[in-house]
């Protein structure tokens, strides 16, 4: 073999003999097959003296190259039969190449490679107990492992596929897969970053080693196996490169993974145990919950770099991974196909905005800008499979506009879908907005339109994906046709703040007018003062004032106190007119005759009481829909309503002139009654301007209303059942703690004594603040001479003020001489220090009063604009006071059915709280559940949620105390008028002494708000008690707090009760329209894993076309990616033209969108998949084949036709649609 050799090299210096012609014969192959087996298996070198290349001339490197050559082609022959990575073709190409670099290079890298014939035969066995000694090694071993993944990796790629099936077999896949392993957690927490190159070079052999396994069946078949990691380990490797620079190892190991991935993701084949985009996306989303980011980041991540080849497989992968579909044998006619469809649809969709959200948006603009044919080929193809699930969702718009015409049901169906997710408050905050539209018609219209198309942009977006929810949705949609529309809006917007600031300027003008008044009169003043002092001065001239008063706007003239007298003057026909003067006898009428004896309900006479009347008629059937019983024209029984006072409104002499007297009811069924007996108010403490004075509950006295209230509140046994009494049991368990007193065995530290201070408390507060504050006494001395806050707090001196000792003590400190300063103990010297300064005390407080100033201002403020506001909202409430009547009125009458009754004119506002202990005969509603819908029948739906639009401030007023109040105040006057006193006898102590420089300008501040807080404080004091007249309750017995606290009590009693009456017209709504319609369908189709469309995929068998006995299974597929095969897809989906408006919006700027993207890229240059040109357009009608329109048939139209046509396509194809 040595001679074949040396006469081959002979023959090629001289002759240029083809290679080829020692490879023509199998006979002579085989004869150099047995002579190669007999000869001694020695190293590569001794065919040649090794020389270095550098000292070769280019006869000898011509010779070398030659030999090397041919010992290739030699043992590839013999050992792998006609399996050659290089052929014979190649071999002459690579002989006649004049390239002597080249051939340098080659012989040297032959050379530090040194491979022998013995290393060609080395069995699998020996590599897997290489890596497994390698793995239980616990030195270092990178250049063992590096060595051994070059050795391995060579093998494999000249090995028959039988070797690597043995190799796998043996456990090689399974110590490869180990090692990757280690190999990344390496990179991840690197030791060393020298040695990152070296890693990096290792785990590229491994990636390789793994994907020459995988090129052939066997190996395929080891690899998807169930227990197989490879797919977490490529995904961990692809991972552990995101954010790293972009160098060659680090490219070369992102393009391997990416090839390897895209390879094992397209595999989706029933011949194998596991799905490769399945096993693939589980391992992306473990690997996302490991890094906690997005699983696709890894991916997108490799998009984002500048090497083109990364960009492409990168894209390529995410191809794959998006290339959803459905069987080939499914039939999308049926509801099982259509379902599949969907299936595969909806996975499309939702991974694509994945993608999107994962980093991919931040990618578009330089994709697009990419002039790289081979990532612009993939990039096409992600925007077409885009583009066709576009159409796909138009679709289902259309679909969803045909099936779900009613409000009613796109209603339910989308709360339905909400209900119970963090969804539910977005969408109950959308209706709230919807509801501020303005009632009027015209605009209303128009705000709609442009919410819908709002809407529109967001839902059917022109990216095909989910929005950018990191940044600002920026609509492209035009919304000038709309601004002529809103004008009239804006126009009466501008009278409004035209007349605000026209009064606002005559406010000013006339502000500057009193003033000037004032200073004529304080002139006057002054001349008269000189006038009394000496009368020879003379009497100054009387000031004229001609100006107006001030306006005083009453909240009387509210629109709520308007309706509300409305409301009174319209209930006058049942309450009577009311009078300031008792009635004479003449107004009386004359009492009616006597009833005959016969009569079986004799009629009452003056005082004469009635005998009870029968009993009332049942109920009325229920029905549906509760009736309005306040606009019921049914009549109440007379023998349930007698009226006592037939005569006319009599006033008793125990009531005041203002107040009339309550109808009298007689019940014979006893009723529950609203417990107010302890917060009735007495009829002598209601003033004639207070709201009690002006109530007419009667005009709630309908049929059906007290018919209804009797029914529902009788505690008669007949109406209710009595509830079984539970028992409560109250387990009291104790338990003695026992604790061990130790014993200290530590030696305790000599303590020095203090001179002065005997207290320990003091010395150990004085000593934990100065430790606390990690700060010299000399550095606290000079911050409150400085008055420095930026070093100590307002809290720190608070600290300092509680701990100090009395004055007395501070002045034996001061004169304690230096001597005895060391031996003090830490709190002692501490503030020996600061007793330095004159008037400690009385410094720390006002620098403590002025640190605190702005904090106790805001809160006093803030606490009593919460009452003033709290009282307006009050005050002011129309539904409130209506609510209010209703339960007077329902409590008279409630309370009428007892003999012991007394009509009750005024309660506090602690009964409020009490409704909802009256339970109905039924124990499921409350009282307060009754007069909430009766208080929505009576007004229609009005003013029922006054508690939630009006009492704003409720919640916040209840917490605040008005002594607390007045007690504050009363302590900043104190310390104002402290500061300012100790101010007057200021002196300086030391050059930095900057108290009088800081605190001369907060006196005038501190006087200043002070002033505004006493005014305000006022102010709320006369609205307190302007509620407290107009409720008629005394103060001193219904205090501020608790009078707020029963009001917010009442707020979260009503608030709640609402809502349920909501909840339960909602459910009652959802009941009717289930049973009017048919159930509807789900807006999109439920997932079945069992049957998804992510396990479904190309049969492999028919790509190979080498046999299952060879290698390159993995060239193969990839040769099938780059053919474009995901260039050519077509959805199966079933979609519907769009026929309206929106539909075809969102259609029209996909293609403007997609016709920019793409003429910005591609210059001047048509569209290779473009369909058709863009002066036609395709227009089919339903049954019938599309056909193509040119645009400038339309200018050949006759005149009379022309006005039937619209100018835009949108409405072209609208009228086409519907012919």
């Amino acid at each position: 073999m040595l001679r074949r050799a040396k006469d081959y090299s002979q023959a090629y210096s001289k002759n240029n003999r083809p290679l080829s012609s020692f490879s023509d014969s199998s006979a002579s192959v085989s004869t150099l097959g047995n002579q190669c087996t007999t000869q001694p298996q020695t190293s590569r070198s001794e065919f040649y003296e090794l020389e270095s290349v550098d000292e070769m001339n280019d006869a000898e490197v011509n010779i070398a190259f030659a030999e090397l050559l041919f010992f290739i082609e030699l043992v590839i022959w013999i050992f792998l039969q006609k399996q050659m990575n290089i052929k014979g073709d190649k071999l002459e190409s690579l002989l006649a190449d004049s390239n002597i670099q080249k051939k340098r290079k080659m012989v040297l890298q032959s050379q530090r490679l040194n491979l022998s014939i013995n290393d060609a035969s080395k069995s699998c066995a020996d590599f897997v107990q290489q890596m497994d000694r390698v793995l239980q090694s616990t030195d270092d071993q990178r250049l063992t492992l590096r060595n051994l993944m070059k050795e391995l990796k060579l093998q494999l790629s000249i090995q028959k596929v039988g070797w690597i099936a043995q190799f796998g077999n043996q456990g090689g896949i399974h110590y490869l897969l180990q090692i990757m392993r280690n190999l990344i957690n390496t990179l991840r927490n690197p030791e060393n970053p020298d040695h990152e190159e070296e890693i990096i070079a290792i785990l590229l052999d491994n990636i390789k080693c793994v994907k020459s396994i995988v090129n052939t069946w066997p190996g395929m078949h080891l690899c998807f196996k169930s227990d197989s990691k490879m797919f977490s380990r490529l995904v961990g490797a692809l991972s552990v490169t995101m954010g790293k620079s972009s160098t060659d190892s680090w490219d070369s190991l992102r393009f391997e993974i990416l090839s390897l991935l895209a390879v094992v993701a397209f595999i989706n084949d029933d011949q194998f145990e596991l799905k490769g985009r399945e096993v693939l996306l589980r391992a992306l989303t473990e690997e996302g919950k490991r890094r906690k980011c997005e699983r696709f980041r890894c991916i997108v991540d490799c998009i984002k770099k500048t090497n083109r080849l990364d960009v492409k497989k990168a894209l390529m992968l995410v191809n794959i991974i998006l290339d959803v579909r459905e069987p080939e044998d499914t039939n999308t006619n049926t509801d099982d196909g259509k379902a599949m469809a969907e299936q595969a649809w909806q996975m499309r969709m939702h991974w694509r905005s994945e993608f999107m959200r994962s980093g991919l948006y931040d990618c578009i603009e330089f994709l697009e800008n990419c002039t790289v044919t081979s990532v612009q080929i993939q990039y096409d193809s992600f925007c077409r499979n885009k583009e066709a699930d576009f159409s796909e969702l138009v679709s289902r718009f259309e679909q969803i506009k045909g099936e779900y015409d009613g409000i009613d049901g796109c209603f339910s169906l989308l709360l339905a879908s909400v209900k119970n997710t963090p969804a539910e408050n977005s969408l109950l905050s959308i209706f709230q907005h919807l509801m501020l539209i303005t009632d009027d018609i015209n605009i209303r219209n128009n705000y709609f339109r442009l919410i819908e198309n709002c809407i529109s942009e967001i839902v059917l977006p022109k990216a095909c994906v989910d929005p950018d929810f990191r940044g600002r949705f920026e609509f492209t949609q035009d919304i000038f046709q709309f601004f002529d529309a809103l004008n009239s809006n804006d126009l009466v917007k501008d009278k409004r703040v035209e007349l605000a600031t026209e009064a606002k300027n005559e406010a000013v003008a006339k502000l500057s007018q009193y003033y000037s008044k004032m200073q004529e009169f304080a002139d006057e003043a002054k001349g008269l003062r000189k006038h009394i002092e000496d009368p020879q001065q003379p009497i100054p001239e009387p000031t004229k004032c001609q100006l107006p008063p001030p306006e005083i706007f009453s909240s009387d003239k509210s629109d709520g106190l308007l309706l509300l007298s409305n409301l009174r003057s319209s209930a006058s026909a049942v309450c009577g007119p009311r009078t300031s003067v008792p009635p004479t006898a003449a107004s009386i009428p004359p009492p009616p005759p006597p009833p005959p004896p016969p009569s079986p309900v004799p009629i009452p006479c003056n005082n004469v009481r009635a005998p009870p009347p029968p009993p009332p008629p049942p109920p009325p059937p229920p029905s549906k829909s509760r009736d309005n019983i306040f606009h019921s024209d049914s009549s109440f029984s007379k023998a349930t309503l007698l009226i006592s006072n037939l005569a006319g409104p009599l006033v008793s002499p125990e009531l005041p002139e203002y107040l009339q007297k309550k109808t009298k009811y007689q019940i014979s069924t006893p009723l529950k009654k609203i417990a107010w007996s302890s917060a009735v108010i007495k009829p002598n403490k209601i003033s004639k301007d207070s709201f009690w004075a002006q109530t007419c509950e009667d005009k709630f006295a309908t049929a059906t209303f007290l018919a209804t209230l009797t029914t529902k509140f009788a505690s008669s046994k007949y109406f209710f059942k009595i509830l079984s009494s539970k028992i409560c049991r109250q387990f009291d368990a104790s338990s003695s703690l026992h604790f061990e007193n130790g014993k200290n065995t530590l030696s305790k530290k000599k303590t020095k004594i203090p001179v002065v201070i005997n207290d320990e408390k003091i010395l150990q507060a004085l000593a934990i603040l100065q430790g606390s504050s990690k700060l010299h006494p000399k550095q606290w001395r000079k911050c409150l001479l400085e008055v420095d806050d930026s070093i100590l707090s307002a809290n720190d001196m608070q600290q300092l003020r509680n701990a100090l000792p009395s004055q007395d003590v501070l002045k034996k400190l001061n004169e304690i001489s230096a001597t005895k300063f060391d031996d003090m103990p830490e709190g002692e010297k501490f503030v020996a220090t600061l007793a330095s300064i004159n008037s400690l005390s009385v410094r720390l407080d006002l620098m403590i009063f002025m640190f605190k100033f702005s904090e106790v201002i805001n809160d006093i403020k803030s606490s009593i604009s919460a009452v003033i506001e709290a009282c307006d909202e009050i005050q002011n409430s129309t539904g409130f006071k209506l609510f209010l009547e209703m339960v007077l009125f329902v409590g008279n009458y409630m309370g009428s059915s007892s003999k012991t009754h007394k009509d009750a004119f005024a309660f506090e506002m602690s009964v409020l709280t009490k409704l909802t202990d009256t339970k109905d005969v039924d124990n499921t509603e409350t009282l307060l559940h009754y007069l909430i819908n009766s208080l929505s029948d009576y007004m229609e739906g009005k003013y029922v949620r006054f508690v939630l639009d009006d009492f704003i401030h409720i919640t916040k007023a209840s917490r605040t105390n008005a002594d607390e109040i007045s007690s504050s105040i009363k302590s900043l006057n104190n310390s104002v008028v402290k500061l300012e006193n100790y101010l007057k006898d200021y002196q300086k102590q030391s050059p930095n002494d900057y108290f009088g420089d800081k605190l001369t300008p907060f006196l005038v501040l501190s006087k200043t708000e002070y002033d505004i807080i006493d005014k305000m404080h006022n102010s709320m004091i006369s609205k307190w008690t302007s509620i407290c007249k107009y409720y008629a309750f005394d103060a001193r017995k219904y205090s501020m707090e608790a009078f707020f606290g029963d009001l917010k009590t009442f707020k979260e009693h009503y608030e709640r009760v609402y809502t349920d009456i909501e909840q339960a017209k909602q459910l009652k709504e959802r009941e009717n329209q289930r049973n009017k319609r048919t159930p509807l369908r789900p807006l999109q189709a439920r997932l079945d894993l069992s049957s998804s469309p992510l396990s479904h995929g190309v049969k492999i068998n028919g790509i190979l076309k080498n046999g299952k006995e060879t290698t390159g299974v993995v060239d193969e597929i990839e040769k099938f990616l780059e053919g474009g095969y995901l260039c050519n897809v077509e959805r199966r989906t079933p979609k519907n033209t769009p026929r309206t408006r929106i539909g075809r919006a969102a259609m029209q700027r996909q293609k403007v969108m997609n016709n920019d993207s793409l003429n910005m890229t591609k210059g001047n240059g048509q569209n290779p998949f473009d369909s058709a040109d863009v002066g036609q357009i395709r227009i089919r009608k339903k049954g019938q084949p599309a056909v193509v329109v040119e645009k400038n048939t339309l200018n050949a139209m006759p005149d009379n036709q022309k006005k039937y046509i619209s100018e835009n396509t949108e409405d072209l194809l609208a009228r086409l649609n519907d012919l």
